[in-house]
């Protein structure tokens, strides 16, 4: 019998082993929406829903949104204005972004999973509103009149943040209710500096800089709470406590999975890091030499989006990155599958 615990002690971890070693990546070419010229995606949910923009030339602010699943292809979700700039896409397939006529005010926006739109109410005086993500309890977060905030249902319920005179914007919140935002701040009228921070249960924590008077950009937050953006020019992760977790070095990060995965770029090229800060995966090699990649979101399953260029002109096309077993890990998992299977069948047939 301890042999027996020993093999199948063997065979779980070759298992395991196989199912962790495949860092490998293959990277699929969403396209673009009819007459467009380029196009990027932002975001991903478990299920692979992928939400981007796709553009014509010269589109300036005014940009067209998609949805896109390997089974229905691209499909064209805008409603010129009132929904034209994508921000995010929750598991449950809600969608929110702004709509934007290209006159007059901006307005926060959540589409729904069956395309009905609600639009989102300002606060009291507010010119634009803009909504970058929501969770999966369908709170959204974005900035209204320069303001952090956060909406429940079609109101705000939080002003989280923000100084007057300045730009204040939630870019991310968590299935905890944690935002991450930033705050673009202003002196007479001068920019001074980019501060970021962290919202939990009512309080705001700074988020510390790598080196003083850097900048700090923060992008996303995931279900530990561990938050994803820049100081400086570093790509950086911070815990939720507001200390530096990781420099990534020279780059940017964009998002964070909840096992700690985090894509970005790095020397204009996509990238995966592990959550220990090293790389798992070049992604832009994939897009070939000398050819710019950003990756922009990543759910779950590891399943990432973002753009690639793919032109001479190297103008970019949103992009699906999924990851493929290596040969030596399907043979170690199929080493592992059949340890497991013939020690069951031996038990089996000794139970007789």
């Amino acid at each position: 019998m301890k042999a027996d615990r020993i093999v199948l002690m063997v065979a779980y971890l070759l298992a395991a082993v196989a199912v962790q070693a495949s860092t490998i990546y293959e990277m699929d070419r969403i396209g673009r929406l009819p007459d467009d010229g380029y196009s990027y995606a932002i975001s991903i949910n478990n299920d692979g829903q992928v939400l981007g923009s796709s553009m014509p030339y010269g589109a300036n602010d005014v940009r067209g949104a998609f949805l896109y699943t390997q089974t229905a292809g691209m499909v064209d979700i805008q409603v010129a204005g009132q929904f034209d700039l994508p921000g995010d896409i929750n598991n449950n397939g809600q969608v929110v972004g702004t709509a934007d006529s290209g006159f007059g005010p901006r307005n926060a926006i959540v589409r729904e999973a069956n395309g009905g739109l609600v639009p989102l109410n300002g606060l009291p005086g507010a010119y634009d509103s803009y909504a970058f993500a929501i969770n999966d309890d369908g709170w959204v977060v974005g900035t209204s009149g320069d303001f952090a905030v956060v909406w429940e249902g079609d109101v705000v319920a939080q002003l989280i943040g923000g100084t007057a005179g300045s730009h204040s914007y939630a870019m991310d919140i968590n299935s905890n209710g944690s935002v991450a935002w930033v705050e673009s701040l202003y002196t007479n009228g001068q920019w001074v500096g980019t501060h970021s921070y962290v919202w939990n249960q009512g309080s705001n924590t700074l988020l510390q800089a790598l080196n003083a008077g850097d900048n700090c950009q923060a992008a996303a937050i995931n279900g530990s709470g561990m938050i994803v953006g820049n100081s400086g020019r570093h790509a950086v992760v911070w815990s939720i406590d507001g200390t530096v977790v990781l420099d990534l070095g020279i780059g940017a990060a964009y998002e964070i999975n909840n096992g700690g995965l985090i894509v970005g770029v790095r020397e204009d090229k996509a990238v995966l890091w592990n959550p220990d800060g090293s790389i798992a995966a070049d992604l832009g090699a994939l897009a070939g030499e000398n050819v710019p990649s950003t990756a922009y979101g990543i759910n779950d399953s590891g399943q990432i989006v973002g753009a690639a260029g793919y032109d001479e002109y190297q103008n970019m096309e949103a992009v699906l990155w999924e990851l493929v077993p290596e040969p030596s890990s399907l043979l170690v998992l199929a080493c592992g599958i059949t340890g497991i299977s013939a020690l069951t069948l031996k038990r089996r047939r000794a139970g007789r």
